[in-house]
Order: structure tokens, then C-alpha cells, then sequence
């Protein structure tokens, strides 16, 4: 039974030669799931045996993610001015990066399914869904859209004919 790490490795090789997935992934989808492992789920899953990781691993992994993602939130808003280990300002997992960690580890954990290592997968199911609010939506109303049009008319300037001089 392999581990955790040796299979993620070996299906992130899979999906960059292309025999997992529809074809070979991009440089920068390479660059995104490598993050995710290296920075997230290895961390978390690496010495696990595939068939080892269960539901309540699953759950604990995301309360995990939540809650750092709560308390640099928090020390953040309370003025920490806190650097990663390269030196940069950290910023906290928004809840759509910590949805695409979850189902990073699903896609794996569903693989592991096909090739007859476990039979279900634990990263799948209500649980361990991630809510994401949806992003405020910014829009016109029709007397504002009026009115930008009218302002952008009065700003476009009529092309000046200059009449040619006839030199004799």
C-alpha cells in the first residue's frame, strides 16, 4: 500500500505525461497542484497510507485550513504585520483556495479508487464541502449608464478640417 506522498507524486507525473486527464496539464496548473501538495496536503497526508486516510483526517485537515486561515485573518485586521518564510506579507487561504485544496486531495483520493486501493473516497461527500460567498457584484443602474454615456459623448471631440491653402 503506498503513502500518501509516493501516490500524489506519482499522480502528478501522470497528469503532467497526460495518462491521467484528458491531456497533459500546463506549465502553470503543474506550478498550482505542486504548491498545493508541497505547501498543503504533504504536510498533512505525507506519511499516511492511502487506505489510512479517513473521513475524520479529511475534516481535520479543512478545520485546520479554516481555522489558520481564521487566525492570520485575524491577527492581520488587528494590525500583526506578519512575513512568510521568503519574506513576503502573508495573506490568509481565501475559502475558494481551501475548496481547490480539498478537492485537490479528492481528485488523488479518486484515482486511489480506480487503481483499487481504497473504495471510497473520505475527501468526498457534505462535509467537506468549503461554502465560498460569492464576490460582490458591482453594476449600473440605467440613469448611471446615461449618464456615462453622455459624459463620454461630450468629452469626444468633432475632428477639426483644416481647409488647404492654395500657394501659387
Amino acid at each position: 500500500m503506498p503513502t500518501f506522498h509516493g501516490y500524489a507524486s506519482a499522480w502528478l507525473q501522470a497528469k503532467i505525461d497526460g495518462t491521467i486527464g484528458d491531456r497533459p496539464i500546463d506549465a502553470n496548473t503543474e506550478a498550482d497542484y505542486r504548491w498545493r501538495l508541497r505547501k498543503h496536503l504533504l504536510p498533512a497526508f505525507a506519511k499516511y497510507r492511502i487506505d489510512e486516510i479517513d473521513a475524520a483526517a479529511c475534516r481535520a485537515f479543512k478545520a485546520t485550513k479554516l481555522k489558520e486561515a481564521a487566525e492570520l485573518r485575524a491577527a492581520i485586521d488587528a494590525g500583526a504585520r506578519i512575513r512568510d518564510r521568503g519574506g513576503r506579507q502573508a495573506r490568509p487561504l481565501a475559502p475558494n483556495s481551501i475548496r481547490k485544496l480539498i478537492a485537490c486531495l479528492a481528485a488523488i483520493l479518486d484515482e486511489a479508487i480506480e487503481d483499487g486501493f481504497i473504495d471510497r473516497n473520505p475527501a468526498r461527500g457534505r462535509r467537506m464541502r468549503v461554502k465560498v460567498p460569492k464576490p460582490p457584484r458591482t453594476f449600473l443602474e440605467m440613469y448611471e449608464l446615461v449618464a456615462l454615456t453622455d459624459a463620454a459623448d461630450a468629452q469626444d471631440v468633432q475632428p477639426v478640417r483644416v481647409a488647404k491653402a492654395h500657394l501659387d
